[in-house]
Formats: C-alpha cells, sequence, structure tokens
C-alpha cells in the first residue's frame, strides 16, 4: 500500500486533495540510468519518488548534457504538466534506484483542475525548484570544483 507520506508533495495535500490522485497512483521501481521524460516531449506520466535520486538535465543540440537540479522525495517529474506545460523541459534521468508513485498524465491534470491546493504545491515547487538551478548555476560559475562538490 502507497504512504503518501513517502513523497513530501504528495504529503502536503489534505485529505480531500489526496483523494482526487489516490485511485489512480501506482508504484514503480527505476533503475539507475532509467529515463523519467525525455526533453521536449510530451509528458505521459507524474512520478513522486518515494527514494532514490533524480537528476534533471538539459540536452543540447550535439547530444551533450548538463544536470541542472536534483529531486528526490521532496519534488516529482513531470508536475508541471498539470500547470499546461504538456511537454518536458528536461531530462529526467534516475541517479540512485528509486521506488516512485506514479499517475498518468491525463488522471494527474484532472486532480489540478479541480483542486486549488494541488496546484499551489505545484507552484512551490516549481519556485523551490528555481532556486536550485540558479544556485547550480552560480556554483558551477563563481566555485571551484571541491566548492561545487560541496554544494
Amino acid at each position: 500500500m502507497l504512504d503518501k507520506r513517502e513523497n513530501r508533495l504528495l504529503a502536503a495535500l489534505d485529505p480531500a486533495d489526496y483523494d482526487l490522485v489516490r485511485p489512480h497512483l501506482s508504484t514503480a521501481c527505476f533503475e539507475q540510468g532509467a529515463i523519467l521524460q525525455e526533453q521536449e516531449a510530451a509528458v505521459a506520466h507524474v512520478c513522486f519518488p518515494m527514494n532514490g535520486l533524480v537528476s534533471l538535465g538539459s540536452v543540447m543540440e550535439d547530444g551533450h548534457e548538463i544536470a541542472t537540479s536534483v529531486l528526490g522525495r521532496d519534488g516529482a517529474v513531470g508536475a508541471f504538466v498539470g500547470m499546461d506545460c504538456p511537454d518536458a523541459l528536461t531530462r529526467a534521468t534516475v541517479q540512485i534506484p528509486a521506488t516512485c508513485a506514479v499517475i498518468m498524465e491525463s488522471h494527474f491534470r484532472a486532480a489540478v483542475s479541480q483542486s486549488e491546493r494541488i496546484r499551489d504545491v505545484i507552484l512551490r515547487f516549481k519556485e523551490a525548484l528555481f532556486g536550485q538551478v540558479h544556485q547550480t548555476a552560480a556554483c558551477n560559475a563563481l566555485h571551484p570544483l571541491e566548492a561545487r562538490l560541496a554544494r
């Protein structure tokens, strides 16, 4: 049985809002290297990690990729689909094997459309992720390798 407390975004929902997503959640395990979403591709599922670590990266035209942020049980991959962003902005790659609560994009959009609280949780997550991207950019530009690794 899925315990919503294992993911902080799901845990932030009150029972009525969680009941909008709960019937549609399943659990999936992902190995290191698994791609949860591909940059510029349509988001098919939203994944709420309950453990493990996922990196979000920007892929350049020549195929090079740079990690811009990481998330774990404090976030979700693909959640912005609920805010009318149908295509992934980044590639999401599992770095440490992860178990995720997974919901189909259509069910997640329906829940978001019915709940101001779910929209608020997504927006707060977006702001936190945006801050992490800014911090990563600043550290990469201003600090030596040792300091960046300590981040």
